[in-house]
């Protein structure tokens, strides 16, 4: 278990979330996690790129990037963290899929140098609907996002078919246990215990399943704790 401190209070209390980040009511603020648009996107992206950071950060590490790689990213929003993949590897090759538009243009913005020198390209799509070869990429990852999938067994079964066979794909979620806590998933979140995680992968096309355990330590507002679990499933084609 990987165990990282952190001060994601407001995941848990709506008052924080309020006072922070507008009066966004808690269905709005689902809305905006599963596709940030508009006038509140930014305070949005903001928080999570503060929510996000440990989860990118021991995701990268797992990634075992070489030189060259093609990665694929499922939902990177605005783009925050990418300049750190090229840290690690400066070779690769970066595609993100978003569904927003909205942060699309961010993206290429955040990133431009990268996408000047064609290392990076940010384009709109939907998971189900990826408009990529078969055998495309290397490594594909989404840190998350399955929660807000219309189809999980059908985007599972698409990235299958973009993944090289040699590839691995990278699904990153907070545990159901977790996401229960926090006031805003009662909105349109899929939530999954590490066994039905395992079970989507294994159920639509990838074998040898892994899943690694992420824990963070809440600091809440009333001066007390609470535990986060996330999860990292690692998984190879059959």
């Amino acid at each position: 278990i990987f165990k990282s401190g952190s001060r994601n209070y407001w995941l848990f209390n709506s008052e924080i979330l309020k006072n922070n980040y507008g009066m966004m009511e808690m269905k709005e603020l689902a809305e905006q996690l599963r596709k940030p648009h508009g006038e509140n996107s930014k305070l949005v992206t903001d928080l999570m790129a503060i929510s996000n950071r440990p989860l990118y950060e021991f995701t990268y590490k797992k990634l075992d990037l070489f030189p060259e790689a093609n990665i694929l990213e499922v939902g990177p929003a605005d783009g925050h963290f990418v300049h750190d993949l090229f840290k690690i590897e400066n070779s690769v090759s970066y595609t993100g899929v978003d569904l927003s538009e909205d942060m699309i243009k961010a993206a290429d913005q955040i990133n431009s140098d990268l996408v000047k020198n064609e290392k990076a390209r940010f384009t709109k799509g939907d998971i189900l609907e990826l408009p990529f070869d078969e055998n495309s990429f290397d490594r594909i990852f989404t840190v998350n996002t399955l929660y807000f999938w219309s189809d999980p067994e059908k985007g599972i079964r698409v990235l299958n078919r973009i993944l090289k066979p040699s590839g691995k794909l990278f699904i990153v979620i907070r545990s159901k246990e977790s996401m229960e806590k926090m006031p805003f998933t009662q909105y349109g979140f899929t939530m999954y215990s590490k066994d039905e995680l395992i079970q989507l992968l294994t159920e639509n096309g990838f074998s040898a399943v892994s899943v690694l355990l992420i824990s963070e330590t809440a600091e809440l507002p009333s001066g007390g704790k609470a535990d986060m679990i996330s999860f990292c499933a690692i998984a190879e084609k059959k």
